[in-house]
C-alpha cells in the first residue's frame, strides 16, 4: 500500500513538501517506525525552518538520521545517541577509504547523494553526530553547524551557506 501511494523504492518514509504530507508505515517493529518517523519528521521541521527551501543533503539527510537515534520518553527527548542502522556501514568504508572526500560530499546534489544511497546516508548521519557530539566546547569545527543554517535561512542560498560554514 505504501509503494502504491507513492513510497519510492527502498524507503520506509518520506516527507513529500508539495502535498505537505509525511508518509510512512509500520513494518512490524515499533521502534523501526519511530526512527522512521524522527527521520521524515525532521525534513518537514527544517523545511519550514528554512523558508520553504531544503538544506543540502548532507545536513537534511545527516541530520534525519541524527534524530532516528533519539530515545524519547513522554514528550521529552531524553538522547541522541548512535544511529546503528548507518553506523557500521560508515565504519567500514572510512576503513577502505571508499568514503566520499568531505570537500565533494558537501557539496553534493541530491542526485549525486541518491546515487551512493547506502553509503552518503551513511556518511551525512556520521558527520552531523560528530560535529554535533564528538567534539569539545570552543572548537572551531561547532561552528559549522549553526553557521550553515543561519547563512541558508537569511540567504536562502545552499551554495552560499556551504561556502560561508566552511571557511577556513
Amino acid at each position: 500500500t505504501y509503494h502504491k501511494y507513492g513510497g519510492p523504492g527502498g524507503s520506509a518514509g518520506y516527507w513529500a513538501a508539495f502535498q505537505k504530507e509525511l508518509v510512512l508505515y509500520f513494518e512490524g517493529q515499533i521502534a523501526n517506525t519511530w526512527s522512521v518517523l524522527m527521520h521524515e519528521a525532521f525534513h518537514q521541521y527544517i523545511f519550514y525552518a528554512c523558508g520553504e527551501i531544503s538544506p543540502h543533503s548532507w545536513y537534511n539527510e545527516g541530520y534525519g538520521d541524527y534524530y532516528s537515534g533519539a530515545e524519547v520518553q513522554g514528550s521529552r527527548v531524553l538522547e541522541i545517541g548512535p544511529f546503528l542502522w548507518r553506523r557500521d556501514l560508515i565504519k567500514s568504508k572510512c576503513r577502505e577509504g571508499s568514503h566520499v572526500p568531505l570537500p565533494e560530499f558537501i557539496r553534493y546534489s541530491q542526485g549525486q547523494y541518491y546515487q551512493r544511497a547506502d553509503l552518503c546516508y551513511a556518511q551525512g548521519w556520521s558527520f552531523i553526530f560528530f560535529l554535533n557530539k564528538a567534539l569539545p566546547d570552543g572548537h572551531p569545527w561547532r561552528s559549522i553547524l549553526p553557521i550553515y543554517l543561519k547563512v541558508l535561512q537569511e540567504t536562502k542560498e545552499r551554495d552560499q551557506a556551504v561556502e560561508a560554514a566552511f571557511k577556513e
